[in-house]
């Protein structure tokens, strides 16, 4: 029996078998279906939250939001806004997945930010990270960012240093360098001024 107060269910068998669960509001159609004592939850589209039994302060939003996460046992602070973003998840929290099929196979990833279609959908339980845009071609994401190291890659998934850069890049104001500035195998050209300058080539 549902014994809990404040909730705000709409839609077809919406947090059907909530017990205990307060300060939710469940929007569309099977929506926490499976719920039994989430609370303060936001769901909003067909199947979101479907299988979330236990956690709290999430926000789902789009059809099949975190909807797959039948151990959904210590979920909290998610924000998953998409169809399917966050599918697998069942076992994270504090992540944030916004995109159709974002952060897809993730299931157990924590303070992640994925952010575009298909954005670390093959991520499974990696944490820390940062995601945004995706690459049809299945190589490096567009921003790949590591919240534990600060590093920054751009078009590379693995950085070796605070900003990693795959590509040509250009830049139409002062570059300033307080440490070594280095060509590996190229050349560098125009006028530098620094202490130290060190080239790949003479």
């Amino acid at each position: 029996d549902n014994t809990a107060g404040q909730n705000v269910f709409l839609g077809y068998i919406a947090g059907y078998n909530n017990t205990s669960g307060a300060s939710n509001v469940y929007i569309g159609n099977q929506v926490a279906n499976e719920s039994l004592t989430t609370s303060n939850n936001v769901y909003i589209g067909q199947a979101a939250g479907f299988w979330q039994r236990v956690g709290g302060n999430n926000t789902f939003i789009g059809f099949n939001a975190n909807g797959q996460s039948f151990n959904f046992t210590t979920n909290y602070a998610n924000v998953s806004v998409g169809s399917q973003a966050g599918f697998s998840l069942d076992a994270g929290s504090s992540n944030t997945f916004i995109g159709t099929n974002s952060g897809f196979n993730n299931s157990s990833g924590e303070g992640n930010i994925f952010i575009g279609y298909n954005a670390g959908y093959s991520n499974t339980i990696s944490s820390a990270q940062v995601i945004i845009g995706s690459r049809t071609d299945n190589l490096a994401p567009w921003i790949y960012g590591d919240l534990n190291t600060g590093r920054v890659g751009i078009n590379k998934s693995s950085p070796a240093v605070m900003l990693d850069v795959v590509g040509a890049a250009v830049f139409t104001g002062a570059v300033t360098s307080s440490g070594t500035l280095t060509a590996n195998a190229g050349i560098l050209t125009t006028t530098i001024t620094a202490v130290n300058v060190a080239s790949g080539r003479s």
